[in-house]
């Protein structure tokens, strides 16, 4: 649907997501089965979580999501033998996790993640805990030449009453492009954008090619004003090429909600929190 052999794996038991040492396991087990696909846990939180969290499933497929072809940042030094992990040069905050071996591998991961759910930095916007939890992860594995992938994103869910639709979620500005939930297809870098868009997108292309100005295009299309400052920004930086400028406007804003989900941002504030982080969860 989305990529190549895009697929959904259910439980056969009814019982809510969670992400846990079960939860790497069977993403193991399936990896091992199917080598030749990833496969994904979503969080086990609202907002940041799948779209049924009532009920344990994941997502996977033969496609390599753009996170899997993210350089390394820096290694970050393990207790764990026969496991390496980095942190990547990527938009939200992502280790990646590489072993051999099954259960190195998920100790070392699960090491993280559990430092995670109870860890908090009020200085950047960081609760662990308010009257329900909110730190979480998004996993992802896949398997090349024998050597096991194990991405961990951190996630965090809190709200605040400048972001009521969460702190660590698409911000109000960017919400005419998506303001759905982030899952790990979106966390991954690969957006699946609401289908009205399609239709917006291409009537604006048709409405500048036509030389009507920003200010008539939204008089005469009133359910475009959401999209009123990308319109003046392609009116004013217009090119040749509207598709191209279109697509390049909403691709830099796919870049800016990863950014906005990020829970250490990619600034000195952040970056030294996700050092103290590392230090509490790995030290």
């Amino acid at each position: 649907m989305y990529y190549d052999r895009h697929c959904i794996v259910i439980d056969k038991i009814h019982r809510p997501m969670v992400v846990d040492r079960d939860t790497l396991a069977c993403q193991f087990d399936f990896i091992v089965q199917f080598p030749h696909f990833f496969i994904g846990s979503n969080s086990d939180l609202p907002l940041v979580g799948g779209s049924i969290l009532n009920h344990e499933h994941f997502q996977g497929g033969a496609h390599l999501l753009p996170l899997m072809h993210a350089r390394p940042a820096y290694e970050v030094p393990l207790k764990t033998e026969g496991v390496t992990c980095h942190v990547l040069n990527w938009f939200n905050t992502a280790f990646l996790f590489k072993s051999r071996a099954k259960e190195p591998l998920l100790d070392a991961a699960l090491t993280v993640i559990k430092a995670w759910r109870t860890y908090s930095d009020p200085t950047l916007d960081i609760l662990a805990q308010t009257e329900e939890p909110h730190n979480t992860a998004t996993t992802l594995m896949r398997l090349e030449e024998g050597e096991f992938f194990l991405y961990v994103i951190l996630r965090n869910n809190r709200r605040s009453k400048r972001y009521p639709e969460g702190i660590f979620h698409a911000h109000p500005e960017y919400h005419h492009i998506k303001s759905e939930g982030i899952g790990l297809i979106e966390a991954g870098g690969l957006f699946i954008l609401p289908a009205r868009l399609k239709r917006q997108l291409m009537l604006i292309e048709e409405e500048l090619k036509d030389d009507y100005k920003p200010a008539q295009i939204v008089e005469r299309h009133p359910e475009l004003a959401p999209h009123q400052p990308m319109i003046q920004f392609i009116y004013n930086n217009r090119e040749d090429d509207l598709r191209k400028e279109v697509t390049t406007f909403v691709n830099r804003t796919c870049q800016a909600i990863l950014i906005d989900t990020a829970v250490f941002k990619h600034d000195a504030n952040g970056q030294a929190g996700l050092t103290r982080f590392i230090k509490e969860a790995l030290g």
